[in-house]
């Protein structure tokens, strides 16, 4: 025999009217399913910590950590500054979404360059992360140590402090009386030997200054011709770094490979035709010293360029000259951390969407590394690898083809 269900109407209730309590509670759980879906997507990813002085333990106030997420997922990039108590936290706006995995670096300023750490939200199964750190608190965070990098041997030495905080000052003494304020300055030394280098940096609170002996390669007889090169779109121009040795008696002799010559040491030449040309310069001092330095100079249309223009310009420059900005396509770009040790994000800034080569030259003046991207109006995150360069100091270019841009930045690689 069937089991017979029995349903039990109260006197003067219609069966509608006995359903109403039923179907809004199954309606209130529906919502309830939704709007905790909703909130499970729409979850945010919450980054903390402490950071506490190495030694003391004692926590580091005003220190700033920096996140930012996998870009090819979503881009975020976030910074916070520690509490008196050293705490500090990020929120992550979705950070937590359900989906692909969303990978996070964060970094901070340490006892001798930057410290880092890596973490996950595990396709959303994870909406929080811990990094408790020591580092250099306020009696020791602005050290002072630093890096130098000679450029073939010219007398012309590249200086970069280890400590790089757009809020700190830096005062250098090279040693043979000149100073400069710059936190990477450029110094050349006119005659080779051992100079003692000092830095002093300040953050407000505390001031270190740190001396270092450095040595100027004695192959610079005060008598090495050497340059490097890169190009500018906008202005159809190379600009030509002249590296060589100076003094006052110092003679230039340029030939621009084309069957003209020029002489000074920043002179300008303009080739009637694209094309690649052999740029030689010859110095000489007037005490019988005199050397030779050539490199191949090539320069061609861009990418879309109508080819009205059929030739180009070479302007020799001066070292201390390294930053060409145009305020067209590429209009602001950035490469944090500096230094880097392995990844370093380059963010760039564009009008209008367009095509750029990111290139990585060392410091005299060799292609390290190239890698061209498409970029779209508005913000862009590109990475790069340095692993497989050496450590030392480079300069980082972003070059529009499409649109004529260039802008150039010194990097460190540590």
């Amino acid at each position: 025999m069937k089991p017979i269900h029995l349903c039990t109407v109260q006197m003067g209730q219609t069966k509608s009217e006995h359903l109403k309590p039923i179907l809004m509670k199954k309606l209130l759980l529906t919502l309830a399913v939704v709007l905790g879906g909703l909130s499970a997507f729409a979850q945010n990813f919450t980054f903390s910590g402490t950071i506490t002085e190495t030694g003391t333990g004692n926590p580091v106030a005003n220190h700033t950590v920096t996140v930012m997420a996998d870009s090819s997922v979503m881009n975020f990039t976030g910074t916070a500054v520690t509490d008196a108590s050293g705490n500090y936290t990020i929120v992550i706006p979705n950070g937590a979404q359900i989906g692909p995995n969303v990978n996070y670096w964060a970094w901070t300023d340490s006892c001798n360059g930057y410290a880092s750490f890596t973490f996950q939200n595990m396709q959303g199964t994870v909406n929080s992360a811990t990094w408790n750190i020591s580092v250099c608190g306020a009696s020791t965070s602005c050290y002072a140590t630093f890096t130098y990098q000679d450029s073939s041997s010219t007398g012309t030495i590249y200086f970069a402090p280890d400590n790089t905080n757009p809020a700190y000052t830096y005062a250098w003494s090279f040693g043979d009386g000149a100073t400069s304020s710059l936190a990477y300055p450029i110094h050349y030394y006119s005659a080779p030997g051992q100079y003692n280098v000092c830095l002093t940096v300040s953050n407000g609170t505390c001031t270190v200054t740190e001396c270092s002996w450095i040595v100027v390669n004695p192959t610079n007889n005060a008598c090495t011709a050497n340059f490097w090169v890169y190009a500018d779109s906008l202005n159809n121009t190379v600009y030509l770094v002249n590296n060589s040795s100076w003094n006052a008696n110092m003679q230039y002799v340029w030939d621009f490979g084309d069957g003209n010559t020029g002489t000074g040491q920043y002179p300008s030449h303009t080739y009637a035709n694209y094309g690649t040309y052999l740029v030689c310069l010859t110095i000489a001092d007037g005490a019988g010293c005199t050397d030779t330095y050539c490199q191949s100079v090539t320069f061609q249309p861009f990418m879309n360029d109508d080819n009205s223009r059929s030739g180009f310009t070479l302007v020799v420059i001066a070292p201390t000259v390294l930053t060409v900005e145009e305020e067209n396509a590429v209009t602001e770009f950035t490469a944090y951390p500096n230094p880097a040790s392995e990844i370093i994000t380059v963010d760039i800034t564009s009008n209008i969407n367009g095509n750029v080569s990111i290139q990585v030259f060392d410091m005299l003046g060799k292609n390290a590394m190239e890698v061209p991207s498409a970029i779209n109006a508005g913000n862009n995150r590109i990475e790069l690898n340095l692993s497989t360069l050496q450590n030392g100091m480079y300069l980082l270019s972003v070059r529009s083809a499409d649109v004529s841009s260039l802008q150039t930045i010194r990097i460190i690689k540590q």
